[in-house]
């Protein structure tokens, strides 16, 4: 029985966790580079930033999904609940301080 818990945590770690979050995490990466030539001309595009609001939601929706669901699948193991709370805790805090300057250097990728 403990080999399942564990074979589930990771199948929902992969998917979840990683994938999904790190999918999501892109997306809104994404939008934010195509609103930086919007935001320098001066232009408000409503349904851009209505479109970044609900990606935003999912993606806040889909971490606590993905707290809460880690949290009741590590039962088996302390250890990895702690590394596993760590890292989602942990992971958005550290993106948030680089998502600037990997914005910057896209951009001036992109001659902007």
């Amino acid at each position: 029985m403990k080999q399942d818990e564990k074979q589930a945590f990771w199948r929902f770690t992969i998917r979840y966790n990683f994938l999904l979050l790190g999918g999501l995490y892109f997306l809104l990466l994404g939008f934010t580079i195509s609103h930086v030539p919007d935001r320098m001309a001066g232009v408000i595009d409503v349904w851009k930033l209505l479109l970044n609001l609900m990606a935003m939601a999912v993606a806040f929706g889909a971490w606590i999904l993905c707290i809460r669901k880690s949290w009741i699948l590590t039962d088996f193991d302390t250890s990895l609940r702690v590394a596993t709370m760590a890292y989602l805790f942990g992971a958005p805090t550290i993106l948030l301080f680089v998502t600037g300057d990997i914005i910057e250097a896209v951009m001036q990728v992109l001659g902007m």
